[in-house]
């Protein structure tokens, strides 16, 4: 199973997981709010369309997505990676992709509360969370803070209400533009039988 995270900044990172999936000819639709947030988290397939109703200019950054051949790597993506304001780019998502991180960008500086994890799948399985197990765990990471790791509290991070903690010093390769650095780590599971979240 790869995985890969790319992101170009030291800053917060909410993950969105895509597991099982649509038919393989479709997309699966996300769309980043006005308020820019990316809904759903979780999504799966041989695309995925992304619709801008941000107030800016997203531009996608990932190892595992392109526009009609053009790669959104980083640390420079092709202007196809680009999301004007209230228009939508449908990118192809690499064969074996599997929990890779999405980084949103605008004016060059991370959207934190815009993120996205994507998996290949050309079967026609439910979407993650439609099963009994629910969608697969999830790696949160923010920049060290200056506090260090222990005293983290992020509430956007805390979904479904989870408690603030968990959160451990290790080292990423998105920090730093790409080059690595020190970053404050946890993972989230899904419990189906509570129908939420909880540090893993």
């Amino acid at each position: 199973m790869r995985q890969r995270l790319a992101v170009a900044a030291a800053v917060g990172i909410v993950v969105l997981v895509v597991q099982g999936g649509s038919p393989a000819s479709a997309a699966t639709t996300v769309t980043v709010d006005n308020a820019g947030v990316a809904s759903p988290i979780v999504a799966s397939g041989t695309q995925v369309t992304i619709t801008n109703n941000y107030t800016s200019t997203i531009v996608i950054r990932s190892t595992d997505l392109s526009v009609g051949g053009s790669s959104c790597t980083i640390p420079s993506p092709a202007p196809p990676c680009d999301i004007t304001v209230g228009s939508s780019v449908t990118f192809d998502i690499a064969v074996g992709t599997s929990n890779s991180f999405v980084g949103f960008y605008v004016s060059g500086t991370t959207l934190n509360s815009a993120t996205l994890y994507v998996y290949y799948s050309s079967g026609s399985r439910s979407s993650a969370g439609s099963g009994t197990s629910g969608p697969p765990q999830v790696l949160q990471q923010i920049g060290v803070q200056s506090a260090g790791c222990v005293s983290v509290v992020r509430p956007d991070l805390d979904w479904s209400g989870i408690a603030s903690g968990g959160w451990s010093q290790s080292w990423a390769q998105w920090m730093n533009n790409g080059l690595g650095g020190e970053v404050c780590t946890r993972t989230i599971v899904y419990d189906a039988a509570t129908s939420g979240w909880s540090v893993g």
